[in-house]
């Protein structure tokens, strides 16, 4: 009785406003996920039809869209026709809801399971082969682009940790850069100091210098990206 309320309540706002009304419609479900119960005339998530079990799942679930790297490799939640599916190379499996889990059929290779962590940031699995009896072992995964900002932000560390020297007036003028390619020394002879080209001299040994920083700079940068995006499975 109390459902049926709840949804006649609903259906003006949705037909005014799809968006909201999907809002509207998810925190219903949820709530009655979370209230269930002999109150509502409920026994928990088994008794709710399929289509709001879905609706309340995206709703406590939507963070898990997108792409996430484990060490391994990378694979993609993603939403088709208000189901959910866990993708991964040429497996593909729609996420069911069973208790803390999201767990997915995979044929001829096994079963996934996925939650969330407690963080929101992460998503740990498990595997079961097909007839097997337990679980392998947690693996955790992240963001792409979060695992790709970590990264980079390693790379930047290590460059700031390189020299690159360039020199010109047989030595005279010597500069000194990190691999981004900013300037950490420059040294000059008694004579360079007094020369009358010294302008032309710092040009020329930073220019020196500073083809040598970008170069590593860009191959250190190309080596990351074929690294994190040619991961295998």
């Amino acid at each position: 009785r109390s459902f049926v309320t709840l949804k006649s309540s609903l259906t003006p706002v949705m037909a005014r406003r799809s968006s909201t009304s999907c809002r509207v419609a998810q925190l219903v479900a949820g709530v009655l996920l979370l209230l269930g119960g002999p109150g509502l005339g409920f026994a928990g998530q088994g008794s709710l039809p399929r289509s709001f079990q879905r609706i309340a799942r995206a709703a406590s679930d939507e963070r898990l869209l997108g792409t996430w790297r484990y060490m391994a490799g990378f694979y993609n939640v993603k939403e088709e026709d208000g189901k959910l599916f866990f993708v991964e190379n040429n497996l593909q499996g729609e996420l069911q809801l069973e208790g803390d889990w999201l767990t997915a059929e995979l044929p001829s290779a096994g079963t996934i399971r996925l939650k969330l962590s407690d963080s929101g940031k992460e998503v740990i699995s498990n595997f079961k082969t097909t007839g097997g009896d337990a679980w392998g072992d947690s693996i955790t995964a992240i963001r792409e682009w979060e695992s790709m900002d970590s990264k980079t932000k390693a790379l930047y560390e290590e460059l700031e940790a390189l020299e690159f020297q360039g020199s010109s007036l047989d030595g005279a003028v010597s500069i000194t850069l990190n691999g981004r390619q900013r300037p950490t020394a420059l040294k000059l002879s008694e004579a360079a100091a007094s020369a009358a080209g010294l302008a032309e001299a710092v040009k020329e040994a930073h220019e020196k210098a500073s083809e040598e920083s970008e170069a590593a700079m860009t191959e250190r940068l190309r080596q990351l990206y074929a690294d994190h995006f040619s991961a295998k499975y």
